[in-house]
């Protein structure tokens, strides 16, 4: 699962030539919030660089989504006590 575009934003970067080669669009991951930046070649479409990679956002996702269990386990736990006794 890709960033979701929120307000991307389109920069051009020039080359020595005043040319623009590349585009950055400027997006947010809809799950962790990341801003995500990614460099792409004007020509061909092609994804030059992507910041941070989807491999750390799916990272990210992964830590959270474990947080989020330890959270609701811990949350869980008091309540369960408590019918013990």
């Amino acid at each position: 699962m890709g960033p979701k575009t929120e307000a991307a934003a389109t920069h051009s970067v020039a080359d020595a030539d005043s040319t623009p080669t590349e585009e950055v669009k400027v997006q947010s991951d809809p799950l962790t919030g990341e801003q995500v930046y990614q460099f792409i070649d004007r020509k061909s479409g092609s994804l030059i660089l992507q910041i941070p990679t989807e491999q750390m956002l799916n990272f990210i996702r992964d830590v959270q989504q474990q947080w989020d269990k330890l959270i609701s386990t811990s949350v869980d736990k008091p309540a369960a006590e408590e019918k013990r006794k």
